[in-house]
């Protein structure tokens, strides 16, 4: 392969199995590219208000949040070199939007978490305070890392 790309999922990822398992696959001058949105935290009151939500009823979401992957880590799974780009990137939705988009996370809730209905709640009064015409921008950046093994 020449190139072989992880999206949204390096956070889940055992490095050194992973890093052993993209070598094998690749050819010798081949990339890895690593892609995930790492949404922004307070650059308006939605989205920080937003945090908060996440950081109160989150089961495991300081844990997992793709900004833990350091660049020290990063440095540990490329053992080259490797360039780093960052865009700009938003998602624009409706209440329905907003709530599918929390809900697919997985360090929110279950429904048959007993905290569940008042997240649900809280998110439609987070909604309700800050949408404009019916929606929200949320506002990622996309970072992607790639380099060789």
């Amino acid at each position: 392969m020449d190139f072989v790309v992880a999206a949204q999922a390096f956070h889940w990822f055992k490095q050194e199995e992973t890093r052993t398992e993209f070598k094998r696959v690749l050819r010798d001058e081949g990339y890895v590219a690593l892609i995930w949105n790492e949404r922004q935290l307070d650059t308006t009151a939605f989205l920080t208000d937003y945090e908060r939500l996440l950081i109160e009823y989150g089961t495991d979401y300081e844990t997992i949040r793709h900004d833990n992957i350091t660049r020290e880590s990063l440095q540990n799974f490329f053992p080259t070199d490797f360039k780093q780009a960052v865009f700009q990137n938003q998602q624009t939705v409706d209440f329905d939007g907003l709530k599918g988009r929390m809900l697919s996370a997985s360090y929110v809730p279950s429904p048959e978490n007993p905290r569940f209905p008042a997240m649900l709640k809280n998110l439609a009064s987070l909604f309700a305070e800050h949408a404009e015409n019916g929606r929200i921008d949320i506002l990622y950046d996309t970072k992607i890392f790639y380099g060789q093994l």
